[in-house]
């Protein structure tokens, strides 16, 4: 086979196939940062990053995308909005929007009762 051939083909599957989730594995272009979730729904959450006045929506999907709440697995259900979080993402090779991998936040127990007068 040619090598035109091979790469004409090779486009071909991938345009065929389900591998965005391919194109966006971690390197060099993926790192970790801070900021408060804003949307959260069953294919996107939306973070307002530390020091920025622009939200960023990322994908996720449950094969790629973990989520850890107080140092235990948890479900995406069980983000709240507003919390703060950190993430680990990484930017696609194609497309604009960059995936989740991991998504963290701790919650605060309520361990203080209150006085009643």
């Amino acid at each position: 086979m040619k090598p035109r051939s091979t790469l004409a083909l090779a486009i071909a599957l991938l345009a065929l196939s389900d591998a965005w989730p391919a194109l966006a594995v971690p390197s060099a272009m993926s790192h970790e940062m801070s900021g408060t979730a804003q949307r959260v729904d069953r294919k996107t959450i939306t973070i307002l990053p530390t020091g920025s006045s622009n939200p960023t929506v990322f994908v996720w999907n449950s094969k790629e995308t973990q989520f850890v709440r107080n140092g235990t697995p948890a479900a995406i259900d069980s983000l709240p909005i507003g919390a703060n979080v950190q993430i680990r993402c990484s930017h696609p090779i194609v497309g604009s929007v960059p995936l989740l991998y991991r998504v963290s936040w701790h919650t605060i127990a309520s361990g203080k009762k209150s006085k009643s007068h």
